[in-house]
């Protein structure tokens, strides 16, 4: 019986693993680090590699709520650039992964006097500062502006992780019941 709840353990381990491989969607959030202005106070993404694309990208900087699900999506390289367009392009600027125009990245930010005018983006030149590729959700400038650099890191499904977790949970109540009927069996 302990063999068979060892492999119960591992197999719902191993069933956990592959929904979690195979979950689709997968949530970023962005960390931002500022070299001018105010910083971002919030930004993520959720990234579908299989199919592939963007959902609920949004930054917010300033008190401004800027979604650039549209433009990450709709992302088209710059000319003199080989990246892939669309998703996986962008997707590549936000890991930092691009090939063809790889260099310095930044986010970019400004705001000229009201919200509907102002703009926010992830930007890399080829380290020249003469080709640029963005994700812009443009706007008009001058005004205040902010830049910096950012990271992303990889945020696990709550649900996915709760059912895991409550799996394992439930594995090793049925072990222990069993172990105690064996004993209480076993004493009488």
């Amino acid at each position: 019986m302990k063999t068979l709840c060892k492999g119960a353990i591992g197999a719902a381990f191993l069933i956990v693993c592959a929904v979690h491989l195979n979950a689709g969607s997968v949530g970023y959030d962005i960390s931002f680090t500022p070299l001018n202005g105010v910083v971002p106070t919030a930004g993520s993404f959720d990234y579908d590699a299989a199919a592939p694309a963007f959902t609920n990208f949004t930054v917010t900087w300033d008190g401004i709520l800027f979604n650039l699900t549209s433009a990450a999506n709709n992302f088209l390289p710059t000319s003199g650039c080989s990246d892939p367009s669309g998703a996986v392009g962008a997707f590549e600027i936000m890991s930092h992964t691009t090939t063809s125009c790889r260099g310095v990245s930044a986010w970019i930010a400004f705001f000229p006097g009201t919200p509907e005018s102002s703009g926010f983006g992830f930007s890399q030149t080829n380290g020249s500062g003469n080709i640029s590729e963005d994700i812009l959700v443009t706007g008009t400038s001058p005004g205040i502006y902010a830049n910096g650099h950012w990271t992303i890191t990889e945020t696990p499904e709550p649900s996915t992780e709760g059912l895991a977790v409550g799996g394992v949970i439930a594995l090793w109540a049925m072990w222990r019941r069993t172990l105690r009927r064996r004993s209480s069996l076993s004493t009488s």
